[in-house]
């Protein structure tokens, strides 16, 4: 038995107590219950879909699986007239998440290639295409708003993170250039890097300031330095 119910409404206007559609525990068998018009454009704070379970150990209450998709899209969600909403949201008000536990969890651990979250925000101008915020008053137990670990010890062609900034030029004030990596704080210790190593012959935690004369793409192949070029500059603004 599959213990659902789906319901519809008719009337004009949705309310929490008559969704358009419904899916809720249930003692009897899946029954279908009626469809008739509806005026979907009205729908303020009702439901479309709702989908409940109590259930302590659920294991894919929702399951959308396509296992022979090439070059399709499974799942699309359309908002072309968002302006202060939310297309996506993922709400937890709960705090015994346990250390392995997550809101959001993406598994791909058979791909090579591709990218596995791609985000694309083409004409972006004042705002942010990821941000990740918290205003937690944590002083005690050491945490991170964003963690990026390579965890094999043998990974010796993996970056860690990478920063591709094709433009040329800054317009911007000397602190807002348009540089790939700015930090703003208010601690002095801004940048702390340490390397943990048992050689002997270790040159210990390294920056490495380099130039090539490209010119178009610092992604491709280096171009040679002329002998009068200027491979770096630590500037103190």
């Amino acid at each position: 038995n599959v213990s659902y119910q789906i319901r519809t409404s008719s009337d004009d206007d949705f309310t929490e107590s008559t969704p358009a559609f419904s899916i809720v525990p249930n003692t009897e068998p899946f029954v279908w219950i009626g469809a008739s018009r509806t005026k979907w454009d009205t729908l303020t704070t009702g439901k479309l879909l709702h989908v409940l379970t109590t259930s302590k150990y659920a294991v894919n209450p929702i399951l959308l699986q396509a296992n022979s998709l090439e070059s399709g899209v499974l799942a699309k969600i359309s908002a072309a007239s968002l302006t202060s909403g939310t297309a996506f949201q993922i709400s937890s008000t709960g705090g015994d998440m346990s250390a392995d536990g997550s809101l959001l969890r993406v598994d791909a651990n058979s791909q090579k290639l591709g990218r596995v979250v791609d985000i694309q925000a083409n004409y972006l101008e004042r705002g942010t295409a990821l941000n990740v915020g918290s205003n937690s008053s944590n002083t005690g137990n050491r945490s991170s708003l964003v963690t990026i670990e390579g965890s094999n010890p043998n990974a010796t062609a993996l970056q860690m993170m990478r920063l591709i900034q094709m433009g040329t030029s800054s317009n911007n004030s000397y602190y807002q250039p348009a540089s790939p990596l700015v930090i703003e704080t208010n601690i002095d210790e801004s940048i702390y890097i340490r390397s943990s190593s048992t050689d002997s012959n270790s040159d210990g935690a390294m920056v490495v300031l380099s130039r090539d004369r490209h010119g178009s793409n610092p992604t491709e192949i280096p171009v040679a330095n002329e002998d009068s070029d200027t491979v770096g500059t630590l500037a103190f603004a």
